[in-house]
């Protein structure tokens, strides 16, 4: 199992949009950080849930809070990774490896309810920009994203590319479990703030 930080280089290799996101692994490089408010998060490949641990701090406002949540964390994982605040609607993305149809993806309402919601829809890997489309549809969600009740609508293009290009790379490196939750949507794209995956072999050239 890939950790949080390893997961999201390997999607930025394959050019897949993820929230800038910056390793600290010793108190003195917490000074890389200039801007404000951001997120810390404990960065293991052993925790699954890191709200289940409290290994995520989120809407920290300066140098003193920074430093705080830092201490915090140290004490569940050696190294953290640092995020801006990203605001925008929360959708999940995931992918596992069935016994009979292979990779299988999946949609539906992201963040911290996802599983509470129970709000997906399902297809084999790979699918192409129709399917993807039908995906976001069958879900509840979808007025959300379409600006229900004055909420931003987000853009749905960028949303159905990203759901292709997941759907490829599940079969193209034979993912065994890939959970991106949450991906958070805005109007102008779709970035991916937290990531797992686990591979049925080990990668090569294009590991993180």
């Amino acid at each position: 199992m890939l950790s949080l930080f390893e997961s999201l280089t390997f999607l930025k290799k394959e050019k897949i949009s993820i929230v800038k996101t910056i390793k600290i692994s010793k108190k003195e490089e917490l000074q890389k950080i200039k801007k404000f408010p951001v997120v810390l998060k404990i960065d293991s490949s052993e925790i699954t849930h890191k709200t289940d641990v409290n290994g995520v701090i989120l809407n920290i406002k300066n140098k003193e809070e920074l430093l705080n949540a830092y201490n915090k964390l140290k004490k569940i994982t050696e190294q953290v990774v640092v995020q801006p605040m990203i605001k925008g609607t929360e959708i999940i993305i995931g992918v596992k490896k069935d016994p009979v149809f292979e990779q299988v993806i999946l949609f539906g309402s992201g963040g911290i309810l996802a599983e509470l919601f129970n709000d997906f829809s399902l297809r084999v890997c790979p699918i192409n920009k129709k399917e993807a489309l039908k995906m976001i549809k069958e879900t509840r969600i979808y007025k959300i994203l379409k600006g229900y009740r004055r909420q931003t609508k987000i853009n749905v293009n960028e949303l159905i590319n990203l759901l292709v290009r997941i759907s490829e790379l599940a079969v193209k490196y034979d993912v065994k479990e890939m959970d991106l939750n949450p991906v958070i949507c805005t109007e102008k794209d779709c970035f991916i703030v937290d990531a797992r995956f686990e591979f049925k072999k080990k990668l090569k050239n294009n590991s993180p």
